[in-house]
């Protein structure tokens, strides 16, 4: 006797809780701050961190992700959207601090890992 639910059903039951789990999710600050939407990012982390919008410690936090994102804004190309991917290949394999290298590194670790068994 097999104490195991159907595999139909058990699938069907991950999957309502993993959509009803994303469905209560909190909007995310960083989306609203990259829309130029600071009034909703501000909202958004009041509700995370159980704050007032007014609070200096979201007023803070909120500063440090503009900050953040118009640092990335900077370093990341925006003309397309073909140019933020292409930047992940810029760079040489002898320059650690390249993009090239990091992305071979990324995918080496994920193969090897895979071809080990470990499917993390």
């Amino acid at each position: 006797m097999s104490l195991h639910p159907p595999f139909p059903i058990a699938k069907l039951t991950r999957s309502l809780i993993l959509g009803i789990g994303i469905a209560l999710l909190p909007d995310s600050p960083r989306w609203f701050v990259k829309r130029g939407r600071l009034d909703d990012a501000a909202k958004a982390l009041a509700r995370i961190r159980g704050q007032p919008m007014d609070s200096s410690y979201i007023q803070e936090e909120l500063a440090e992700i503009v900050a953040n994102y118009e640092y990335e804004s900077e370093l990341i190309p925006q003309n397309r959207y073909i140019d933020s991917w292409a930047a992940c290949f810029s760079g040489g394999l002898r320059n650690p601090a390249s993009n090239l290298r990091r992305t071979i590194l990324g995918t080496s670790l994920q193969m090897m890992q895979q071809w080990t068994g470990v499917n993390l």
